[in-house]
């Protein structure tokens, strides 16, 4: 309850008794502070979310002293502080607001980089728009503005502009990917691979199975790691052949195996 009494000291008397009014109400467990979940209940039944962090941040501006909890005199200088930055901000408001608005020109100079592939970008129908024009990879405009700060909205217009009309219609893979698409197949040995990376100049491929269905990748890393394999398992086989030579032995029955090991058992499964 606000005595009528606090009139007689004037604004301050009074707005300080309607605050230890605030203050008391939120007070709830009556300790003659607020503590944290108190604050937390009034800005809550207040429509007011905030994040953990922001909410500590609040809390620790206002807990001048540190101690964990905020007594009132705290609250005072704080709710004060604020309404004197409210009133500040009211009065830059008025100022900037009064300043008289001082037409201006803008000049756009667009220009598409070279070696771009921005075909459909039409620089020349883009800035018709704004009384310009030009080639459709080179073009300018000369925009009259009210205000300086019609510049941002005239820029953001005509890079919607140029997203609508130019860049979104780019070209797809579709377009201009190779046809039949390259592909390797699982039963490839590591040089038949290796023999098509070669020849197509490529660093990667698709596995596909007999349905053209992709079932995994094998890039110059994997055959690499394969050849190497390969290389050691041929280094054995010449040893155990030439320790059977000098022994007069026959040769294992494995000499006869093919070396080479399938694709599908050293690509990246899909």
């Amino acid at each position: 309850m606000i005595n009528s009494d606090s009139w007689k000291g004037g604004d301050v008397a009074f707005q300080r008794q309607r605050l230890a009014a605030t203050f008391a109400f939120h007070d709830t467990d009556r300790s003659g502070f607020l503590e944290r979940e108190e604050i937390a209940v009034a800005l809550r039944s207040s429509g007011f979310y905030i994040s953990q962090d922001n909410f500590d941040t609040v809390i620790d501006s206002i807990d001048e002293n540190g101690d964990g909890h905020i007594s009132f005199e705290e609250f005072v200088r704080f709710y004060t502080e604020m309404e004197e930055q409210n009133k500040w901000d009211k009065i830059k408001a008025d100022i900037e607001g009064s300043f008289t608005k001082t037409p201006s020109t803008m000049t756009i100079i667009g220009r598409v980089k070279a070696g771009v592939n921005v075909r459909n970008v039409n620089l020349n129908k883009l800035f018709q728009k704004f009384n310009g024009g030009g080639h459709p990879k080179a073009a300018s405009a000369t925009v009259k503005l009210e205000d300086e700060s019609e510049a941002a909205t005239v820029l953001n217009e005509l890079v919607e502009e140029l997203i609508e009309t130019g860049l979104t219609e780019q070209l797809t893979v579709g377009d201009f990917m190779q046809s039949p698409v390259l592909s390797a197949k699982p039963t490839m040995t590591e040089k038949q691979v290796e023999d098509l990376f070669i020849r197509y100049d490529v660093r990667a491929l698709p596995v596909v199975d007999d349905d053209n269905k992709v079932i995994g990748l094998v890039s110059y890393k994997e055959v690499a790691a394969a050849k190497m394999r390969l290389a050691n398992k041929q280094e054995k086989r010449l040893r155990q052949m030439e320790k059977a030579a000098k022994q007069g032995k026959p040769l294992p029955p494995e000499s006869d195996r093919p070396l080479e090991s399938a694709l599908k058992g050293w690509m990246k499964q899909h």
